[in-house]
């Protein structure tokens, strides 16, 4: 009986530390290709045909871009089941009520082995499908 309540631990503890795998090549709806290497369930690298970031998945906020006076702050984490990037943004300047300046963002990976990233904020939900090319 100590043996199978240490096997049941044992499975119930690596299922927590699982996380889905999102490393490939995939196409967004313009062609665009972006690639994505994830080092265990700790970080992911981004990457197209301009540039290239770093997201460690820690739950802790950092700057992920620049441009002038507008900064973005996300911070990343891992589920069971979906790669989860909160982002905010701060424009350097007042901006309509109808410009959003928070965003909750999740990528899974679907039954075909696609990417799907479901973007809210306050302007609704938005979901884009990545068609893995390798």
């Amino acid at each position: 009986m100590k043996s199978f309540i240490t096997f049941v631990l044992c499975l119930f503890s690596l299922q927590l530390l699982a996380c889905p795998n999102l490393t490939g090549t995939y196409k967004d709806e313009d062609d665009n290709l972006i690639s994505i290497t994830q080092i265990n369930c700790e970080q992911t690298v981004w990457s197209d045909a301009d540039s290239s970031k770093t997201l460690l998945a820690d739950n802790i906020e950092r700057v992920i871009q620049e441009e002038g006076k507008m900064k973005a702050f996300g911070k990343a984490s891992f589920t069971t089941t979906d790669f989860v990037l909160d982002i905010r943004v701060d424009y350097g300047t007042p901006v309509p009520s109808n410009i959003p300046t928070h965003f909750l963002t999740s990528y899974h990976i679907d039954k075909f082995n696609n990417m799907i990233e479901r973007a809210e904020s306050s302007q609704g939900l938005e979901t884009i499908i990545y068609r893995r090319v390798k």
